[in-house]
């Protein structure tokens, strides 16, 4: 998981410093607080002085390019005049978060009047935002008290999308065979995918056995004593755990090798001949290292779950398979890829009675041979359902779904046939599902824990997509 870098850009006017200096410690003291606020919440801050006019802006956004921050965090410490920062934000290609606060949570009869010198930001902030907007550049506003609302916090989410987007822009996928014959909704275009800045990079079947032959061996032993160490293990022979380790490896190798932020395979492309297991435990356990992945050749699904594990780490791959209308809950399944960190089994050791299971599953879709594969049920907690819907001509949708994976037990019947887990949408079953198609929404999703869509709508508007959230 990558650490997001802002610019905190405090903005003030002179008139203030000229004719009554007495309030200017105040001012300063302030930013250090947001300063040290934000830093509290995973951000990497780079702090410059307050800034008051022109020149002032200009060396403060300089700073903000040449450390390569993510995005520039702007703060009104009062009125500030809108001409001494309009052109210069408007020039840089960093995004513009905007912090609407003040110091004081009260501002009422009993306030003191020389509190207004504190507490007039908004002014300030009215300013500025009426000149992006006429000036083309966009921006995202938060408002709220600094401590006594959550805006901080969402500011420090609005940057982690800003990353995100970031990161979804210069992807590198992987795939392992072609895109499953007849299945539409996922593919793009190599124009498309240039488009996004999507680079797609092909595995060579052919190069399969002696990729397999270079793995150590004492990393090969390493890994199968990591499964000892975390799994229940279910009829898994030794010779499974090594020869399918071996393979997970050696596509582990060709994803460092690459610099790969994410990758898929074709089950159907898998063959005892060139490609002689599913591997299943390395999209698994990739996703758990910050790897996106998607099944059946979705290079676009696995780009979009790369990005957000750079921010986000309880993301996984999922796949919405059975309604279950009388409860309003969607059945979530999958084959065996999922981040093995959002599943209950995860803080277990191999004792545990919740621990994952680790089994060697049958393999009928073709030659290759029965792999391994870790069950386990998804954890409890708020998540958001997240898909990436291609629209035609260049354009998409970011779809999103509020609700809860519920708390369900582990030797549930579904448990023996792969990852599982029930998403209880906020809005009505009926009406999300209805909603979800009517969007483009596709079969491939994303699942992220914590994450509000407010923050994913700051995502899609970095990515020039449309948000749109399910039963709002």
């Amino acid at each position: 998981m990558k650490k997001v870098k802002v610019g905190l850009l405090p903005l003030y006017i002179k008139l203030y410093d000229d004719y009554s200096p007495r309030y200017r410690p105040g001012q300063d003291a302030f930013v250090e607080t947001i300063w040290s606020e934000l830093e509290k919440r995973g951000i990497n801050v780079v702090k410059v002085p307050i800034c008051r006019i022109e020149p002032e802006m200009e060396q403060a956004v300089a700073a903000f390019e040449k450390e390569e921050a993510d995005c520039i965090v702007t703060l009104n410490l009062a009125y500030s005049p809108s001409l001494e920062a309009s052109e210069i934000i408007k020039n840089t290609k960093l995004p513009v978060l905007v912090l609407d606060t003040t110091q004081d949570y009260v501002y009422d009869i009993h306030t003191p009047g020389d509190r207004l010198m504190y507490n007039h930001g908004i002014h300030g902030v009215q300013d500025l935002c009426n000149l992006m907007i006429r000036n083309g550049k966009p921006f995202e506003i938060y408002a709220g008290h600094w401590e006594n609302s959550d805006v901080l916090d969402r500011v420090a989410d609005g940057a982690r999308a800003v990353l995100a987007a970031k990161e979804f822009r210069q992807a590198r996928v992987g795939h392992i065979g072609d895109v499953f014959k007849g299945m539409g909704d996922f593919q793009l275009t190599p124009e498309e995918f240039n488009a996004l800045g999507i680079t797609t990079i092909a595995f060579d079947m052919d190069s399969t056995a002696q990729r397999m032959s270079a793995v150590p061996e004492k990393e090969l032993e390493k890994e199968c004593e990591y499964d000892r160490a975390h799994f229940r293990f279910c009829n898994v022979d030794e010779k499974t755990l090594k020869d399918c380790n071996r393979l997970c490896l050696a596509v582990r190798h060709w994803l460092e090798e690459e610099k790969l932020t994410a990758f898929t395979v074709n089950f159907l492309d898998t063959s005892a001949e060139k490609f002689p297991y599913m591997p299943f435990t390395e999209a698994t356990k990739g996703m758990a290292r910050g790897i996106g992945y998607a099944g059946e050749g979705d290079m676009l699904t696995a780009s979009l779950v790369g990005a957000f594990l750079s921010c986000w780490e309880d993301t996984s791959f999922v796949e919405m398979f059975c309604p279950d209308w009388k409860n309003g809950t969607v059945f979530m399944q999958h084959m065996g890829e999922y981040n093995f960190r959002v599943g209950k089994g995860f803080y277990c050791g191999p004792t545990g009675y919740d621990a994952a299971k680790l089994n060697v599953a049958p393999f009928q879709y073709s030659s290759a041979h029965d792999p391994l594969v870790i069950y386990d049920t998804f954890k409890p907690g708020r998540s958001l359902l997240v898909n990436l819907a291609p629209r035609g001509n260049g354009k998409f949708a970011l779809v999103m779904v509020e609700g809860q994976m519920l708390d369900v037990p582990t030797d549930n019947a579904q448990l023996s046939e792969g990852i599982n887990g029930w998403f209880k949408p906020d809005c009505p079953l009926q009406q999300m599902l209805e909603e979800y198609s009517r969007a483009g929404g596709t079969h491939h999703s994303a699942m992220i824990y914590g994450v509000s869509a407010e923050t994913l709508t700051c995502f899609a508007h970095q990515m020039g997509f449309e948000p749109v959230l399910v039963g709002k």
